[in-house]
């Protein structure tokens, strides 16, 4: 899981690396899919994008949301996946000023929904940075104890960046859909704020 992989959509070296490291793997006899957002940006014909699942039913905050799935293959040998939803990634840049914390708190329940919608089972989810970080908190929150699919996966949290950990006000903890069990970093200028940082590391 990555916000951002090259040359699809880059700002930084995440998107190096969200490439790059899938590749190595691959040749070493893994079987590795990626996924990220599909955002206005990436062009379906520059990169032959074809649909893959018209219809994948998300679950998010309460009710049902609906995406599509596209896909395409990086240096002929890894499937990447691009979660199409225009009502949090209608945008023309990676990442916004100020950021909206549904739009990745989205990203990671539509990532845990698109296996089993393509009925591939991972050993391990692979979260990079704090757009990502809320995939662990899910996995072991409601997916461990409810969802036999997930019952063996184990996750694993790559920090890129430390400066950046998503940090946003207490309201939208409730906005998004989190449980009680949703964890606060012990630093008192804070002020009661949340940051999906602290969720992937704790989990």
């Amino acid at each position: 899981m990555a916000a951002e992989v090259s040359p699809f959509a880059k700002v930084g070296g995440l998107a190096d690396v969200a490439a790059s490291l899938p590749k190595a793997l691959t040749k070493r006899g893994h079987d590795v899919r990626v996924i990220m957002p599909k955002y206005k940006l990436i062009n379906d014909h520059n990169y032959n994008l074809v649909t893959l699942l018209d219809h994948v039913s998300i679950p998010f905050n309460g009710r049902d949301e609906t995406a599509s799935l596209k896909t395409t293959m990086m240096a002929t040998e890894v499937p990447i996946y691009f979660i199409q939803c225009p009502k949090y990634f209608d945008r023309r840049e990676v990442y916004i000023n100020p950021e909206n914390p549904e739009t990745f708190a989205f990203f990671g329940r539509a990532a845990l929904a698109v296996p089993k919608a393509l009925a591939w089972q991972p050993d391990i989810i692979h979260c990079n940075d704090w757009h990502t970080a809320l995939a662990p908190y899910w996995l072991k929150s409601l997916y461990y104890e409810d969802d036999l699919f997930y019952k063996n996966t184990a996750s694993v949290l790559t920090i890129h960046n430390l400066s950046y950990q998503g940090i946003f006000e207490q309201k939208f903890a409730t906005a998004i859909g989190l449980a009680d069990r949703f964890l606060h970093a012990a630093i008192p200028e804070r002020n009661g704020a949340f940051d999906f940082l602290t969720q992937g590391i704790l989990y």
